[in-house]
């Protein structure tokens, strides 16, 4: 941990044997304590310590490391302390700053929207930018998905070039194997002659 700048504040007894211990991560202008242990609530114990000795505010906040498991810092139970001022709620060992969405910085609970950006939204941002290929599941730029009325969902372009034909008639996008043609013209079921 301390190859990742993370620090150890450790409580010892009147005969000097340790009894807890908490990690301490620097971050820019706070602190985040987590991980500890020795006696109930260790966590929360040695941040109101450090908060008085800094002569800085602390709260709970949620931790992650973006379920990493590369060894860039464990986080025991998802909560920690932040000491100083800090806005948010959650602050991400991984990715360096708080998961809040991209867009309206609301906080959230985990990372189930990623955008193609490398960006973390919440459920209705990401539905505003994003959608999922309804055949392959990959992410789309909403901008440029294609929607398939007849389905109704969005559609990747290789999915869409792949899988669907446009009908000469209506102009709409219908699944090749329905497709229909007549003297050279492509119809969908709705405009056969």
């Amino acid at each position: 941990m301390r190859d990742n700048g993370v620090l150890a504040i450790r409580f010892y007894d009147s005969e000097d044997n340790g009894i807890a211990r908490a990690w301490v991560a620097p971050v820019e202008d706070f602190n985040i304590v987590f991980n500890g242990y020795g006696f109930q609530d260790a966590t929360h114990s040695i941040a109101s310590v450090l908060s008085r000795f800094l002569e800085k505010p602390y709260r709970k906040i949620r931790l992650s490391n973006h379920k990493s498991d590369s060894g860039l810092i464990y986080i025991n139970s998802g909560r920690g302390y932040v000491i100083g001022d800090y806005k948010y709620e959650s602050y991400d060992f991984y990715w360096r700053m708080p998961f809040v969405c991209f867009d309206c910085e609301d906080d959230l609970p985990n990372h189930d929207y990623m955008g193609l950006d490398g960006n973390a939204y919440c459920q209705d941002c990401f539905y505003n930018t994003y959608e999922y290929c309804g055949h392959c599941g990959d992410t789309i730029y909403r901008d440029y998905a294609v929607y398939i009325d007849e389905d109704p969902y969005f559609v990747c372009d290789d999915c869409c070039n792949r899988l669907y034909t446009r009908c000469s008639q209506c102009n709409e996008y219908v699944l090749t194997r329905f497709i229909r043609t007549t003297k050279g013209v492509i119809h969908c079921d709705n405009c056969l002659p």
